[in-house]
């Protein structure tokens, strides 16, 4: 239980750093009004975002690969996938309380910024419709998806890692 809080305390940490990366991002292509560059910063968001998390899960399979090297007690795949669901907590939290104030433009605008990675996302989804209860169903459900990709990185990266170097482990074992 405490190795699962540590390696889930690194990858909120990871996910700070990814939004305040893809905030200054956004930010920067915002500075630029024409389509195309909301277009870049959708791609460009989402891509540093997926590629942050996705490290942040490697690095923690790193630690647990070294661990298996010594104890040969493999981890479970819940445990990745515990992790990548915590970590999309936080932000499927941000989206209760838009749901919960979908009236209020300025909780629009703050969940908004706390989801930086994809903002032009849910701008586009937005297309102009203010406040959120003005969206459709479909829309609103479609706003609660960029979690899947964040718990989705960690786990992929984790797995493909952990799976990886554990492979080797065990076949460099069985050649000596």
């Amino acid at each position: 239980m405490r190795h699962f809080l540590k390696s889930l305390l690194s990858l909120l940490l990871w996910l700070l750093i990814s939004e305040l990366l893809c905030l200054i991002l956004s930010f920067s292509f915002a500075i630029m009004r024409a389509e195309i560059f909301r277009w870049m910063s959708l791609f460009f968001g989402a891509l540093a975002h997926i590629l942050l998390m996705g490290n942040a899960g490697r690095n923690i399979a790193a630690a647990d690969a070294a661990e298996y090297r010594v104890s040969r007690k493999k981890r479970p795949v819940p445990f990745s996938v515990g992790l990548g669901i915590c970590t999309a907590i936080p932000l499927w939290i941000l989206y209760l309380l838009l749901h919960l104030m979908r009236d209020s433009g300025a909780a629009l605008n703050a969940f908004l910024l706390l989801n930086s990675p994809f903002i032009q996302y849910h701008r586009l989804i937005l297309d102009g419709a203010e406040p959120f209860s003005a969206l459709s169903a479909g829309k609103q459900l479609l706003m609660a998806l960029p979690p899947l990709v964040t718990a989705a990185s960690v786990i992929a990266g984790y797995q493909v890692h952990y799976q990886k170097t554990t492979a080797e482990l065990d076949a460099s074992k069985h050649l000596t």
